[in-house]
């Protein structure tokens, strides 16, 4: 994938990104919970929201080298496998 339009992943602070990912699946896992485990609601929401946030930050060419990774990488994608408060595990 080529530049990202304004930013580049090289600029990113890796103990922010990690604290921010920390925080967020903690939240995840929560809001999964308070579905009754159906991880579909709360993968949604956080789909919509990351595409809101990535067609407001980078260029059109960056929005669109950035979904067709996605895309690209759908293969690499590893299952989510948290459980839950209510032990339920989540995929």
């Amino acid at each position: 994938m080529k530049g990202c339009g304004v930013y580049h992943m090289t600029d990113i602070d890796e103990k922010l990104l990690k604290q921010i990912y920390d925080e967020v699946l903690d939240n995840t896992v929560k809001h999964i919970d308070n579905c009754n485990g159906n991880g579909l609601i709360v993968a949604g929401v956080l789909l919509a929201q990351a595409l809101s946030i990535y067609k407001t930050v980078l260029t059109e060419d960056g929005f669109d080298d950035i979904v067709e990774g996605i895309v690209a990488s759908k293969r690499h994608v590893k299952k989510f496998n948290v459980s839950t408060t209510t032990n339920k595990t989540v995929h």
